[in-house]
């Protein structure tokens, strides 16, 4: 269904792929769109509008917004990643690493970044949602096996001094930058993020950062 309104322009100087993939037929075909949780293709875009130097320039705001808005971002997907297809299309099988010269290697780190299912992504979370989650996580990370087990830091909770203290230590994350800011991730900063560590801060994870959790494991070799 075409919108009555005019497409927004993206500044003159603008490199984004959603400048590059967005034509003004996909926007009217999508401008009137909304996902399973409300959001819509205006939302989406508003970091890419008022960045000039973003480099993507949209966000999802829920699962659905891979789905609803198809025609822009998985050929943005497709460009940014170098690939044929997306992982939501098929089943596209992972890479695999080469054989590694375990003598060079000095530490190991994994992160992955993981939506709890039904719930809005955070460009388009209320302050219920983003308490739902943290409350989630708290919960989940109550039930790990000893050799995990550890501490949950809720950013609200924390004495003066050790939210700072963590951040030095890059145990915990800071506000998001002015792309993050314009895509709605930073609202309502810092109620429902918080940070999971365990007792040797090996096993760590962000609640409400950028996605709903980052899980990190890190150990020497």
């Amino acid at each position: 269904m075409k919108a009555d309104s005019q497409p927004p322009q993206f500044p003159p100087d603008s490199s984004a792929l959603v400048k590059t993939h967005l034509s003004p037929e996909v926007f009217a075909n999508l401008d009137r769109v909304r996902t399973d949780s409300g959001f819509t293709l205006r939302q989406a875009i508003r970091s890419g509008l008022e960045n000039p130097d973003s480099s993507i320039g949209i966000y999802a705001g829920d699962a659905s917004s891979y789905r609803c808005f198809a025609d822009v971002l998985l050929p943005i997907i497709r460009e940014y990643h170098g690939v044929d297809r997306h992982c939501a299309e098929e089943g596209t099988p992972g890479n695999s690493l080469p054989p590694l010269d375990q003598d060079l290697i000095a530490s190991t780190r994994i992160r992955v970044a993981r939506s709890i299912d039904g719930m809005p992504f955070p460009p388009h979370m209320t302050p219920r949602h983003r308490l739902a989650v943290e409350v989630d996580a708290r919960r989940a990370l109550a039930k790990l096996p000893r050799e995990l087990a550890g501490t949950f830091f809720s950013f609200p909770d924390l004495p003066a001094g050790q939210y700072e203290a963590l951040l030095e230590k890059k145990l915990a994350f800071p506000k998001g930058d002015r792309f993050q800011e314009s895509a709605g991730i930073n609202k309502d900063f810092p109620m429902g993020r918080g940070v999971f560590l365990s007792r040797d801060k090996g096993f760590r994870v962000w609640v409400n950062e950028e996605d709903h959790l980052r899980i990190m494991a890190q150990a020497p070799g």
